[in-house]
């Protein structure tokens, strides 16, 4: 994990002080996403540079269908997130 160890990120903020926190700070992934660099003249310009956003978001996490992490329907979803997806599947697949 990239931020594993580097409870200096913290330091100073409220969540800093319960040691419960403080050990669990690295354990989990932490994903981040962001739209702001998305531009497009149109929607379907705007939806589809979108998609590709989330696409590469879900590559760069794919180590998450290694091991038994994952349910074999949430692993077969993972497999369906695409550039082209329709809409209803790139809404849950933000969700």
């Amino acid at each position: 994990m990239d931020y594993a160890g580097r409870g200096d990120l913290f330091q100073g903020l409220s969540i800093w002080e319960d040691e419960t926190y403080r050990k669990l700070q690295g354990t989990y992934p932490v994903i981040f996403l962001s739209f702001a660099n998305v531009k497009a003249r149109n929607y379907d310009q705007m939806r589809e540079r979108i998609c590709q956003v989330m696409t590469d978001l879900y590559e760069d996490h794919r180590y998450l269908l290694e091991g038994d992490s994952l349910s074999d329907g949430e692993r077969g979803y993972f497999l369906s997130v695409s550039d082209n997806m329709d809409e209803s599947r790139a809404i849950i697949a933000l969700h």
